[in-house]
Order: C-alpha cells, then sequence, then structure tokens
C-alpha cells in the first residue's frame, strides 16, 4: 500500500489479506408459544430450540425477562429450560437469545402465573340444630368449596366463632367445639341453650373464600302438663294410698325426666319412679282428744328435670279422720235378776267414713 502526499513524500506498508467464508445470521423458523404456570407450583418448561435456526453454526441460548425482577426464575443453559416456582400472580415477557458466537435473533414469549381462587358455595352447607348434651358431628361436604385449578384437595381449611354475636368479629370455637381440619369435620356438644354462627374459610395458599352457618344448641323447658287428681289429694290415716304423677310433666325434646321431691316430705310418705305411697298413721296427733274430725295439712313439691332446665308443682294434700261420735243418748235399762238382756247400740253410735 503506497501514500503520495504529491510533494514527493511517499509512505509504503504491506498488508495480508485473507479469504473467509461468510457467516449465516441466525433466525427464527417459527414463534415460541405463550406458557401458562400454576402460582405455587413448581415448574419446568423446555424452550423449543427448533424455532430458530442456524445455516452454518450450533447454536447458543440465553432466555431472561423483559422489565420485570423474577428471583424465582432460573434458567439452565445446557438443557435450554425454564424452572422455578411462582409464588405471585404475574405476566412476563421472556426473551430468548440464539447466538453462535458472532450474531444473534431473539423473540418473546409471555409468561403467565395464574391462580383461581377458591369459591364458596354456602348453599351446600346446612345449619345444625342439637340437642343440648348432646354429642353431634357434622362434616362439610366437597361442593362447599370448589377450586378452578383442582386445588380442592389441597384447600386448608379454618374456622371461627362470631363474638359477640352480630358483632362481625371473629374468634376461636368455644369450649366443647372442635374442627379437624383434615377431614373438614366438626365435633362436639354444649351444655347450655347457645347459637353457635361459624365461619369458614378455605385458602389455596394465595388466596382465599369464606362461608358461613349456624349451630344452634336447643333445650325445651320440662312443662306442667297434667294435674288431674293432684290438685287437693285428700287422704284417710291409717288407710294405705298411692298417687300416680307420671303424667304431670313433659319435655318435649328429652326422653326422660328425672322427678325428684324438694321441702318437707313426711316420714311416712315415699316417691319412688313417679308414684307417691304411704300410709298416713294414726296416732301422733291427728285425732283430737276430744274425738273430733281432724284435718291436717301439708305440700310437698315435685321438680322435674332434664339435667339442664326444670320445672316444679306443688302438691297440697289434706289428711283427715272423722272420729266415730254419738249421734243418741243411751237410755236407762232395767233388767230383772236373772233375766236375760240384749242391749242395741248400733243407732248411737256413727262414723262418717
Amino acid at each position: 500500500l503506497t501514500v503520495d502526499d504529491t510533494v514527493n513524500q511517499v509512505f509504503t506498508q504491506s498488508m495480508t489479506l485473507s479469504n473467509f467464508a461468510t457467516n449465516a445470521v441466525p433466525r427464527i423458523v417459527s414463534p415460541l408459544p405463550a406458557v401458562r404456570v400454576k402460582q405455587g407450583r413448581s415448574f419446568s418448561v423446555a424452550i423449543n430450540t427448533s424455532a430458530f435456526a442456524d445455516d452454518d453454526d450450533t447454536l447458543r441460548f440465553l432466555a431472561y425477562p423483559v422489565n420485570a425482577s423474577l428471583p424465582w426464575l432460573l434458567f439452565f443453559a445446557d438443557r435450554v429450560e425454564l424452572s422455578g416456582t411462582a409464588n405471585e400472580k404475574v405476566e412476563a415477557s421472556i426473551e430468548v437469545m440464539a447466538y453462535d458466537g458472532y450474531l444473534n435473533v431473539t423473540q418473546r414469549f409471555p409468561l403467565v402465573v395464574y391462580n383461581s381462587p377458591p369459591v364458596a358455595h354456602p348453599g351446600n352447607v346446612t345449619s345444625q340444630t342439637v340437642q343440648v348434651g348432646s354429642t353431634f358431628e357434622y362434616t362439610l361436604p366437597d361442593a362447599a368449596f370448589v377450586d378452578a385449578d383442582d386445588d380442592t384437595g389441597t384447600l386448608q381449611l379454618t374456622a371461627m366463632r362470631e363474638f359477640p354475636p352480630g358483632s362481625g368479629s371473629f374468634v376461636q370455637l368455644p369450649n366443647g367445639i372442635s374442627f379437624e381440619k383434615r377431614t373438614w369435620t366438626f365435633r362436639g356438644s354444649a351444655q347450655q341453650n347457645m347459637n353457635v354462627h361459624i365461619r369458614v374459610t378455605a385458602s389455596d395458599g394465595y388466596e382465599s373464600a369464606s362461608l358461613d352457618f349456624d349451630i344452634d344448641f336447643v333445650n325445651e323447658r320440662p312443662a306442667v302438663v297434667n294435674t288431674t287428681g293432684l290438685e287437693n289429694p285428700m287422704l284417710k290415716v291409717g288407710v294405705p294410698f298411692t298417687l300416680d304423677t307420671s303424667r304431670l310433666f313433659n319435655d318435649s325434646d328429652s326422653a326422660s325426666l328425672e322427678v325428684s321431691t324438694t321441702g318437707f316430705v313426711p316420714a311416712w310418705l315415699s316417691f319412688r319412679a313417679n308414684l307417691f305411697s304411704g300410709t298416713p298413721p294414726i296416732e301422733g296427733g291427728f285425732i283430737t282428744s276430744a274425738g273430733i274430725d281432724f284435718r291436717s295439712n301439708f305440700s310437698v313439691t315435685l321438680r322435674a328435670s332434664d339435667a339442664y332446665l326444670s320445672a316444679e308443682h306443688t302438691i297440697h294434700f289434706t289428711l283427715y279422720d272423722a272420729s266415730p261420735r254419738v249421734r243418741l243418748g243411751i237410755s236407762e235399762a232395767r233388767v230383772k235378776v236373772a233375766g236375760y238382756l240384749v242391749l242395741d247400740f248400733s243407732t248411737n253410735i256413727s262414723d262418717a267414713d
């Protein structure tokens, strides 16, 4: 190579030219498809390398998110694979570069991390009515919550109670009621009338849904229903008696009642299996020394209990004894010595009972 500046100054330099073959530029053959992955689930996606071509070189690849930070997303160049576990819902653009060491070409595809939240179906859940003191068990049906991502089997359920009632505030379940998360089952009992308003929340780890239902613990109070023959029993002293009280009380929601006496009960009076029995004694002041009719009153209260609520009824007893008395005077009788005497007093003395 000679350079002449036209004023007799010449510069000469030698150089060697080599002939190289032309390098083909990598090119796109087909678009990369969008990728959808479930939030919270690990995934691995192989990039379709056949979407790129190079006529004279083996391509190498690089993939990375565009304008987004996805620390959970990994790229393995040796396998040309994206993998990770997405902990967020996101729509990102992933750029893939194919290069031959000198030239490259890129194309992008969308990466969508999705999650469908659980859906509550309260119409499939039935409020419960439980007898006070009884043990209950209620399992929520599978259809109570549905997850379009097929997460129903892995949903995490929690159950809480509204307290105070009507406040909209929810606290842990009351003593006596438990919830088994694995089987979605409520169990327990209560010893008093109460309403428990329960909220159940199902979560797939990212989103949740809730439904409410009630558990009513009920107990009807025993009632006095039939006092026939028990208003004011009359008992004659010295005469055994029985008095059946089995139809006095009733309880609409209890198969059995415990009936007992309260207060004063005479020693001669017993009460077993809803039956009064005994013999009012003649002695003890029931007959006056003057031999006149004597009446003695006392009361006994019966209490019927279903172990939680009770009812009472008082029975007023009257004891009586009509003493013999003289109706007609006895006239003087004169009898001849060695004579036969018959005296009839049947019309002179009477007893009303």
